[in-house]
């Protein structure tokens, strides 16, 4: 066993630094005990594509981790030894501490996951300064909050924003939950979408807000006797239990109503929306890439078919990604037997890719995808695969530029790391993705991204405005105004047409 992963587990276990030593040979006896941080590798659902790995892909890291030395776990212990000795009466002794093995074992192990997994190599210098800005935290954290499940989550935290890319983050017990209620398109709350003033832009429509009267163009300005400025304020007060109920004040018309008593509830907004949008084209559009979409969309071309469709358009424009297998699934229908779907690399080698298992139900169906800076991650991978393997049929703005993947490990206690841990190419081996400002880790304007063979451009007010014209109509929303023209939409027709 490896020198890392045996000290790792020695400062876990040992509630003060004097007793690390006489737990090594418990240690050397137990091997089996010791944690592992895993493959990282997502689990994929059967569809019409298959994951292929590279036999000649080894892992960098197969005995240990290449720059986590035992110097910086023996360092973090005694940070955090020293962050809570700092609170104590002058003189106390380690015996007094509060720190317990789960938290350094929590600390250790996610820094030995991230070491492992991570899709670049982390330089051990770069371990000495995060271990340093780690230990600020815990002197900073501790002390305000004699908490050790907050100060491990700063941590962590610090970790994360000081190492890696802006994709990886680590999640606390709530982040961790908000993000998988993201995922089912689903949230407890009113049920309204929101203007930056707090004015309502779209009720959702069934939602609890709907049956309790609220329209579009209400102004929210008091939430449970609390005055609110502004829709971040908003979302804060009107988020909670389901089932519990919240008084929410609308001005109207410029003047206050009654206050409406709304009960919270389950809302789910629609991810999947299809029409016909010519008599023999066929309209999807696709809010994010959530599990089992592909079955949504699969089902919807199936049924613009018998309404006539012979030709496809599926909108991706401000789309943020989602699962790999959902894209993989969708492309798979559009693709010959045998072809490659999109690859993953990890430290500069490929460690898989998913290649198509027979030919797709659509394969002969003429297709149009449109993107725009909105379109990330899984959407430019259905972008990118498109314009590989059947040509010039791309129609938009440049796309975001994500072009790498992150795997999602959560613990036992509900907390998540999401680690990039790998980089994903097209049929040709392209990257689209961006650069990123080192410091600041913005992205760079200009680059990156799937550039489309058909670039329409727009201003910033022609995209709000075309968007959220999409959106109103995707989710049921009576129209607003005059009609705005979509050049993007009007070229896809276009190209249809020929």
């Amino acid at each position: 066993m490896n020198k890392n992963l045996k000290l790792a587990l020695i400062l876990c276990l040992a509630p003060q630094l004097a007793a690390a030593q006489g737990l090594m040979n418990w240690v050397q006896a137990n091997p089996s005990e010791v944690p592992s941080a895993g493959s990282g590798q997502p689990v994929f659902i059967e569809a019409a594509f298959k994951q292929v790995p590279n036999p000649q892909y080894q892992d960098p890291n197969e005995s240990a981790p290449p720059n986590l030395t035992e110097d910086h776990l023996k360092a973090i212990l005694e940070k955090m030894v020293k962050a809570e000795l700092a609170t104590l009466p002058k003189g106390s002794k380690p015996d007094k501490l509060t720190l317990k093995k789960e938290d350094v074992m929590r600390v250790i192990g996610n820094m030995a996951v991230i070491d492992r997994n991570y899709v670049d190599a982390i330089p051990a210098k770069v371990w000495d300064q995060a271990i340093e800005d780690m230990g600020k935290t815990a002197a900073e954290e501790y002390p305000k909050t004699k908490s050790w499940e907050s100060t491990v989550n700063a941590m962590v935290k610090t970790a994360a924003s000081k190492i890696l890319d802006p994709f990886s983050v680590y999640w606390t017990k709530d982040e961790y939950k908000r993000f998988q209620d993201s995922m089912k398109n689903s949230f407890v709350g009113i049920g309204a979408i929101l203007k930056e003033d707090g004015t309502i832009d779209v009720v959702v429509p069934g939602g609890p807000a709907d049956k309790a009267g609220l329209k579009a163009g209400d102004k929210i300005v008091d939430v449970d006797g609390t005055p609110v400025k502004n829709s971040e304020e908003v979302v804060k007060r009107t988020l909670g239990k389901e089932g519990t109920t919240v008084s929410v004040t609308v001005q109207r018309g410029g003047q206050a109503l009654p206050p409406f008593k709304i009960v919270r509830g389950q809302v789910t907004t629609k991810n999947v929306y299809s029409k016909l949008a010519a008599k023999d084209v066929g309209y999807i559009y696709l809010g994010q890439f959530s599990p089992d979409c592909d079955k949504e969309i699969i089902a919807a071309i199936g049924a613009l078919k018998e309404k006539g469709a012979k030709k496809m358009i599926i909108d991706v424009r401000n789309n943020p990604g989602g699962t790999v297998d959902s894209v993989s699934s969708i492309l798979s229908e559009f693709m010959k037997d045998k072809q490659t779907i999109v690859s993953f690399k990890n430290k500069g080698q490929v460690m898989y890719s998913n290649v198509t298992d027979g030919d797709g139900k659509f394969l002969s169906m003429p297709l149009v995808i449109l993107v725009n800076g909105g379109s990330a991650s899984a959407s430019e991978i259905l972008a990118g695969a498109i314009q590989d393997v059947r040509g010039p049929m791309i129609v938009g703005s440049r796309s975001y530029g994500k072009g790498t993947m992150q795997s999602v490990m959560p613990d036992r206690e509900g907390r998540a790391l999401k680690l990039t841990i790998g980089r994903w190419y097209t049929p040709r081996d392209r990257s689209i993705d961006a650069q990123h400002d080192p410091e600041t880790k913005d992205k760079v304007k200009g680059t990156g991204g799937v550039v489309p063979d058909h670039l329409i451009v727009l201003t910033e007010e022609q995209e709000k405005a075309i968007m959220k014209q999409l959106y109103r109509e995707v989710q049921g929303a009576a129209p607003e105004g005059a009609p705005v023209d979509d050049p993007v939409m009007q070229k896809a027709l276009e190209l249809l047409s020929k």
